[in-house]
């Protein structure tokens, strides 16, 4: 039986991931490096602290994660200016589950203070009272922790789980947590990506995830 949802923030909850994107890239720039969609996608769901490790020992730079951090939210700031907007048919799926008393949550690779600023400008902080983010968190995705920690504090089992993601290392975190799962299609993955870790659903749009779609899985 559903009992309740867990969310992955950035690019499920809203297009965040673009204009991270556009920012990282606006970063690397400074360095003569010409980071790609495919540098970024390979990436997804990786702390900023690993990924500042990763692409020090990549590029032989020596950025630090403070750094890197001041500048692109900074940038992201200016980039995303208004367009906070929930990714289509969120909104609507929250309040679906609400009205059904399932329990919802999110479970992020972001920072708290990024998540929780973010759903106020999104309007949905009202809607989310549990968070996990990368804080709180040993092990990042693709590790089960974050889903684990997750299901902990909604007070239910894995197994009465669904979780939304838009990144294969979320989608293989969640089936490791004995979570179902639903994989959403953005411009950094194809259903290739998702095909081999075999997620329950793969959807092109977040506006194909409904209340209905999510209880059939049990």
């Amino acid at each position: 039986m559903l009992k309740a949802v867990v969310f992955d923030f950035d690019g499920t909850i809203y297009n965040s991931t673009h204009f991270v994107f556009l920012a990282r890239k606006k970063y690397f720039k400074k360095f003569k490096i010409d980071f790609k969609k495919s540098d970024f996608k390979k990436y997804l769901a990786t702390p900023t602290p690993d990924f500042v490790k990763l692409m020090n020992k990549k590029y032989n730079i020596k950025i630090t994660v403070d750094g890197m951090r001041s500048f692109t939210r900074e940038t992201y700031n200016k980039l995303i200016d208004n367009r906070y907007i929930p990714n289509p048919g969120i909104k609507k799926l929250i309040e679906e589950l609400k009205k059904k008393k399932i329990r919802i949550a999110i479970a992020s690779a972001n920072r708290r203070e990024v998540i929780i600023y973010d759903l106020k400008k999104l309007g949905l902080n009202k809607y989310f009272k549990i968070i996990v983010s990368t804080e709180e968190i040993r092990n990042a995705k693709p590790a089960p922790d974050t889903y684990l920690l997750a299901a902990q504090k909604l007070k239910v089992s894995p197994s009465e789980c669904v979780g939304l993601e838009d990144g294969p290392n979320g989608i293989l975190g969640m089936k490791r947590a004995g979570f179902k799962s639903v994989a959403i299609i953005t411009e950094f993955t194809k259903r290739n990506d998702f095909i081999e870790i075999n997620p329950n659903i793969i959807v092109k749009s977040t506006k194909e995830i409904n209340l209905k779609r999510l209880q059939s899985l049990f």
